[in-house]
């Protein structure tokens, strides 16, 4: 299991107590899980007026000032990637 503040680690859930437990504990190096922020689903409408759906991942309060911008875009079976300055 992954979420937006973790990284990828293993559970073990036990069918008949319902009790999950821990199995693995994966290093986030200088990153601390308040650093990361959690991904908010938003909607816009394309130019040809289709609904199109995205995560949007906040910079944390304590980043202040211009920051890049990485847009990522997948509708096909290729990835276009942009980087905005």
């Amino acid at each position: 299991m992954s979420t937006a503040n973790s990284g990828s680690d293993i559970y073990k859930l036990d069918l008949v107590s319902n009790k999950v437990e821990r199995w693995t504990e994966s290093e986030q190096g200088e990153m601390q899980p308040t650093d990361m922020s959690v991904p908010k689903l938003i909607e816009w409408n394309s130019f040809d007026k289709m609904k199109i759906s995205g995560f949007y991942y906040p910079a944390a309060s304590k980043f202040t000032g211009k920051r890049p911008v990485v847009i990522s875009i997948h509708g096909s079976p290729k990835v276009n990637l942009w980087l905005h300055p």
